[in-house]
């Protein structure tokens, strides 16, 4: 798997799997958490900076069923070097599924009923701050290296999990909207499928 967006080739549900519970088995909760997050489709910049323990869970420490956040795309150049403010997105993603659940409850238990409510959900203990992306990036390539598993990178989760959708019958135009891509084509592309027309016109050209 390569790095950056345009290169980097999406996880199989598969290898999803094997790394979040790699985590969990090494009590590292923080990222098993985040790794269920991303792979839902969220950018590891808004899974670090838009989602905070409050959005997640109740003061008790009780699982809250929905949680919504703030979508911010980077921005980026437009023809004449400017960059272009990006419309700013609220997402709600419904807290199902017993892996995701066990580890956010872990997490509870393991770190995040000790510290601030209000503040952001993933934190570095070692720095005492919240979790950068460098940091992210580094503890990927630590802990997996050492499992034979060479640049995974966290937009390897969010383009395996609008892959996973697409292959479970998800249609293309709502993978497009939850990824905030401009068409269905950039999706396509984005997931690494041939579009169906497009395969279907190459046919005549098997010989």
């Amino acid at each position: 798997m390569g790095n950056g967006s345009k290169t980097t080739t999406p996880l199989s549900f598969e290898q999803f799997l094997y790394i979040a519970d790699e985590f969990g088995d090494a009590k590292d909760f923080r990222m098993e958490v985040l790794c269920h997050l991303m792979f839902r489709c969220i950018r590891i910049s808004d899974c670090l900076r838009s989602i905070k323990v409050c959005d997640i869970f109740e003061k008790n420490g009780k699982l809250k069923e929905t949680f919504g956040f703030y979508e911010i795309k980077t921005k980026r150049k437009n023809n004449e070097g400017v960059k272009k403010a990006n419309p700013v997105k609220k997402r709600f993603i419904k807290i199902a599924g017993d892996k995701f659940i066990s580890s956010l409850k872990n997490l509870w238990e393991d770190d995040l009923k000790k510290r601030d409510y209000y503040g952001n959900l993933f934190y570095s203990k070692k720095l005492q701050k919240p979790l950068n992306d460098m940091g992210v990036k580094f503890l990927l390539k630590k802990f997996l290296g050492k499992r034979g598993i060479s640049q995974c990178s966290p937009h390897s989760f969010r383009k395996g999990g609008a892959r996973f959708m697409y292959l479970q019958g998800t249609p293309i135009e709502v993978i497009c909207s939850i990824l905030q891509h401009s068409s269905v084509r950039i999706t396509f592309i984005y997931i690494d499928i041939i579009p169906p027309d497009e395969e279907q016109g190459m046919k005549p050209l098997e010989i």
